[in-house]
């Protein structure tokens, strides 16, 4: 009997033991895999309409030489989204040999297809006449599949090239300007942080894609105000990218009419710039690309993004020198 009872208290003991180890052993099984780290990195890049550094515009008819040149200063980035300023469309037939600024290729569906990327185009003046008002004209998808919104065509403008898919239909805003100035515009894109189908849940951000004024700050100032109200429109917690040649330096005076000043005093943050600055750096000059001593293309956002890499590629192919910057996306998207 009492051998049984002996048995009894083993067996329990044993199954007892067993069963602890069991839920000890489930308590640390590891969680599911945590989502992995999404990076995506950015460009901004003033093609100067193809003409490379020491060259002026309306003196060289430019072709493909010229912008697999740029291409490769592009590729150097290894960006995931481009904006591109002073491109130039393919219209522009009827212009006098000694204005054609192009070879008449359509520089964004060329670039789009060195580079293996969605484009977007949209206008901010006619080449017919100058200067001239067409900030109207969009265009939009692959170089060997695209569609516009049927406005009249513009020959020069902004583009954005994208890895990524388009959500929706881009749109080209017109920014305001003064009596005697040229008209600016900015392309409003709203970009898919994956290569999957689109879906309700998919990680995005909009992107506005511009060139201020070159000659005047108090246009610069308005431009980047206007903008500014177009994203304070935007859902709340989406991110938001302002990239192109401000024509302005950080520092540059008056702050209360400069682009930066006022896109940081908004909540913008200056990727490059506080990339440098982490590093007790000052970052790189962009402008003249021969010999760099001014920073006027940026990358701003919205959001407080950890930034991993940023930079600039030197090289004379046009006259600004691509800048570039990497971040880590938020969890959310």
């Amino acid at each position: 009997m009492k051998k049984m009872e002996k048995n009894k208290r083993q067996w329990f003991g044993a199954h007892l033991i067993a069963a602890a180890i069991t839920i000890l052993s489930l308590t640390q099984q590891p969680s599911a895999a945590a989502a992995p780290d999404v990076y995506l990195t950015l460009c901004s890049y003033n093609l100067h309409v193809g003409v490379p550094m020491g060259k002026e515009i309306g003196h060289q008819i430019v072709g493909s030489t010229e912008f697999d040149a740029q291409v490769a200063q592009l590729a150097k980035a290894k960006a995931d989204i481009m904006a591109l300023q002073e491109v130039d469309s393919d219209f522009g037939y009827t212009l006098p040999a000694a204005r054609r600024r192009t070879s008449m290729v359509a520089m964004p569906r060329y670039f789009s297809a060195r580079l293996s990327c969605t484009y977007v185009f949209g206008s901010a003046q006619d080449d017919i006449s100058y200067p001239s008002d067409n900030p109207d004209y969009a265009e939009w998808g692959t170089a060997d599949m695209w569609q516009n919104n049927e406005a009249r065509h513009g020959e020069v403008g902004n583009a954005l090239l994208s890895r990524f898919p388009l959500i929706g239909t881009p749109r080209v805003l017109s920014l305001p300007r003064l009596p005697d100035k040229e008209r600016r515009s900015c392309i409003r894109a709203e970009i898919q942080l994956t290569t999957e189908p689109a879906t309700a849940n998919a990680g995005s951000c909009i992107v506005y894609a511009t060139h201020l004024q070159h000659d005047s700050a108090p246009s610069r100032a308005d431009q980047m105000r206007e903008i500014l109200h177009r994203v304070q429109m935007e859902s709340s917690g989406t991110l938001v990218f302002i990239m192109g040649d401000f024509n302005a330096a950080r520092d540059e005076a008056p702050l209360e009419q400069n682009p930066v000043n006022i896109a940081l005093h908004a909540g913008f943050h200056d990727l490059y710039g506080e990339w440098a600055k982490s590093r007790g750096q000052s970052p790189q000059s962009t402008y003249p690309a021969d010999k760099p001593t001014t920073r006027i293309d940026y990358i701003l956002t919205n959001q407080p993004l950890e930034v991993t890499g940023a930079g600039v590629v030197p090289g004379l192919a046009s006259d600004h020198i691509p800048v570039f910057a990497t971040v880590k996306l938020p969890p959310f998207l």
